[in-house]
C-alpha cells in the first residue's frame, strides 16, 4: 500500500484480507518484546514492522519489465547479475514506504508511512545565489534555528487562537494529563433537547478515536447527540487528549455537562440527572472517567444535597453500553482457544 494512513482492521476483516496480504515484496524486522496480543488497546499490542524492497527494473526505456526482488541485500545483488529478458541491464529502485502493524485483541492496528519518491529540487535549480558554500550554510542555520521552538512559542500561539475564536475552547488542562474541549455554539444547542424524542436516539453517545493525531496515544474524544433538525447524529464536544485514562475522561465529560448547563442556564430548562445519560464503550477507563466528572459537576453546585455515594451511585444508572464495541468483544474471544473451547464458540456467542 503506498500513502500516509492509518486504520484499524478487526480480525474478520483481518481474515478476510489473508492475514493483510499485500502484494509487494516486504521483509519483516520483527516486534518489540513489550507488546501484547491480548492488550486491549492497539498501544499496548504487539509491534511488527514490514519494510517495502522496492522492484527491480530494466534500465532500457522501451522495456517495461518489472521483478520483484528478493528480501536480502545477497539475494538482490544475485538478481542484479541477471540480465533482463530483453538482453538489457536491471536496475533495483528501492522504496522507503514502511508498514508499522500492532497486534492486539480488537485485530490490528495498520500504520503506513510512506517514503520520499524522488529526490529533492537541487540547490543550485532554486537560486545561482546557493552555489556559494557559505550561503548555503547561513540558510541552513536559518531553517533549524526556525524548527526549534520554545514551549513558549506552542503558549502564545494557543492563547492566540483563543483570543481570534472566542468560545470556540471552552476547557483547557494543559500539563501530565491534557485535555483541550472544543465547541461552537451550534454544537451546544444541540446537547439540550426541548422535549424527549419517539426513537432511541435520546442522551450522548461517547466514543475515542484512535490513530487521529500524529502522537499514536494521544486520542480525539467526542460526544455525539442527536439531532433532530439534522436528522443525524452531531458532535457535541470534541477533546483532544494526550491519554486515555480515567483522568482524561473526566476533564472531557466535566467539559460536556458545563456546557449542557450553561446552554440550559441561557434556555431555562432545569437541569437533572438523565439529561446527561449516555452510552459509552466497554472501557473502565471511560465509564469511570464519567462518573468522576457526574460526581465533581453536582458537587460543584451550589444547591446540591446528596453526598458524594449517593452520586456515584446516580452516576452509574445513566450509562449504558455500546453494543457495537459488545458484539466486537465476543467475537474476538470467542476465537481465542485458551479461553473458549472450539466445540463451544458458537454457543458462548449465542
Amino acid at each position: 500500500p503506498d500513502g500516509d494512513f492509518s486504520q484499524i482492521f478487526d480480525y474478520a476483516a483481518v481474515k478476510a484480507t489473508g492475514n493483510l496480504q499485500v502484494h509487494w515484496a516486504s521483509k519483516n524486522s520483527g516486534g518489540d518484546r513489550k507488546g501484547n496480543i491480548l492488550s486491549p488497546t492497539w498501544e499496548n499490542g504487539k509491534q511488527s514492522t514490514q519494510n517495502c524492497m522496492g522492484i527491480i527494473i530494466c534500465d532500457e526505456e522501451n522495456c517495461h519489465v518489472i521483478i520483484q526482488p528478493q528480501t536480502t541485500p545477497q539475494g538482490i545483488a544475485n538478481q542484479l547479475l541477471q540480465q533482463c529478458s530483453c538482453g538489457a541491464q536491471l536496475l533495483h529502485q528501492p522504496c522507503s514506504v514502511r508498514s508499522i502493524l500492532w497486534t492486539f485483541m480488537g485485530g490490528i492496528y495498520y500504520s503506513n508511512v510512506p517514503g520520499l519518491k524522488t529526490p529533492g529540487e537541487s540547490i543550485a535549480d532554486i537560486s545561482t545565489v546557493l552555489l556559494n558554500a557559505d550561503h548555503v550554510r547561513k540558510e541552513k542555520q536559518k531553517v533549524k534555528k526556525a524548527d526549534i521552538q520554545g514551549g513558549d512559542s506552542f503558549v502564545s500561539a494557543f492563547a492566540k487562537f483563543s483570543a481570534e475564536h472566542k468560545g470556540f475552547v471552552i476547557h483547557s488542562k494543559l500539563d501530565e494529563v491534557t485535555v483541550i474541549s472544543l465547541q461552537t455554539p451550534f454544537m451546544r444547542s444541540q446537547l439540550i433537547k426541548d422535549y424527549i424524542l419517539d426513537e432511541p436516539v435520546n442522551g450522548l453517545v461517547s466514543d475515542a478515536a484512535h490513530g487521529w493525531w500524529q502522537e499514536r496515544t494521544s486520542l480525539l474524544i467526542i460526544s455525539s447527540c442527536y439531532s433532530s433538525e439534522l436528522l443525524c447524529w452531531v458532535p457535541g464536544v470534541f477533546s483532544c487528549s494526550n491519554g486515555a485514562s480515567a483522568e482524561h475522561y473526566k476533564y472531557h465529560f466535566l467539559a460536556v455537562f458545563y456546557s449542557m448547563a450553561n446552554e440550559a442556564s441561557d434556555r431555562q430548562i432545569e437541569i437533572f440527572d438523565r439529561i446527561f445519560a449516555g452510552v459509552v464503550d466497554f472501557s473502565e477507563a471511560e465509564c469511570v472517567g464519567f462518573c468522576l466528572a457526574f460526581v465533581e459537576f453536582w458537587l460543584s453546585q451550589p444547591d446540591h444535597n446528596r453526598t458524594e455515594k449517593e452520586l456515584q451511585k446516580a452516576s452509574e444508572k445513566l450509562l449504558r453500553g455500546c453494543v457495537q464495541h459488545f458484539q466486537a468483544g465476543v467475537t474476538h474471544i470467542k476465537k481465542i482457544s485458551g479461553v473458549v473451547p472450539p466445540g463451544l464458540a458458537d454457543a458462548f456467542e449465542a
